[in-house]
């Protein structure tokens, strides 16, 4: 496989897998696994996330901008909404850094990964369990104990292979949020989330930046982004999160394999 390739190719992976509920980190510490042109690239990895990070504030554009006008009007609603973003964040950003510092082999480890795309494919088989709600009240419609509490979901997501996503939302419809609500604030919160991580590993940065690489990872990361929020947002508003587990669990299965027997690590 080409250079070129294995870069659109991972970010598609991005693109695709940051909003389906299939954990993007997984799939890209999956794909560095068996990729022998990709491998462990940091500063790729910064390329893409800011391509998905670009996704969310364009398909959200209106969300933050009317909670941004509202602030300077001193809006109750606008405030409450990033208060509530803001508490989210706080365990999110908490757990994030103690993991880095304390286990950081673990964010980088694909068998790690492996194990923790079966949890993903369990909270989404589980999720069409919960009563879907169709009230949809002004704001989130949820608590500063329920968005804490979606916060540490957020926060466990930084482990590769656990759905960011998946498990935000699904926590959010499990504590009573409408699917509309649960989406919003999930990739809501994802704003800081992403932008915190790509802040803390540019800092850390120490190989040299092609830019050229950076471009095409980046760019095709935020197209198939912008392609991927809209139709999770659409399949969370049926209920229908539960048909990614299969892909998930055979994923998991066939990976664990491959990674236990040692085959095809810089296959492609």
């Amino acid at each position: 496989m080409s250079a070129l390739i294995a870069l659109i190719l991972f970010g598609v992976l991005q693109g695709l897998t940051e909003f389906l509920p299939v954990s993007s980190s997984g799939h890209l510490s999956l794909f560095q696994y068996f990729s022998k042109e990709i491998g462990e690239n940091l500063s790729l990895n910064i390329a893409v996330h800011i391509g998905t990070l670009l996704t969310i504030l364009i398909f959200y554009r209106s969300d933050i901008r009317d909670i941004l006008s509202g602030l300077m009007k001193r809006e109750k609603e606008a405030t409450s909404m990033t208060l509530l973003i803001l508490t989210a964040s706080v365990p999110t950003a908490v757990i994030g850094l103690l993991m880095k510092k304390k286990a950081g082999w673990i964010l980088t480890n694909p068998g790690v990964a492996g194990v923790c795309l079966l949890i993903t494919g369990i909270i989404l088989f589980v999720s069409d369990r919960i009563k879907v709600r169709q009230n949809f009240q002004l704001g989130f419609g949820i608590g500063y104990g329920q968005a804490l509490l979606i916060g540490l979901v957020q926060g466990f997501a930084v482990l590769p292979g656990i759905s960011r996503s998946g498990s935000t939302i699904v926590a959010g419809l499990f504590l009573g949020m409408n699917p509309k609500n649960a989406s919003r604030f999930s990739f809501l919160i994802s704003i800081p989330a992403i932008a915190g991580a790509g802040l803390l590993e540019a800092m850390e940065l120490s190989e040299g930046v092609e830019i050229g690489s950076l471009l095409v990872g980046g760019i095709v990361s935020f197209l198939t982004g912008l392609v991927a929020i809209s139709w999770m947002v659409r399949v969370t508003m049926k209920g229908h999160l539960k048909v990614f587990s299969y892909y998930v669990f055979s994923l998991s299965l066939v990976f664990l394999v491959c990674y236990s027997m040692g085959w095809g690590q810089g296959l492609i």
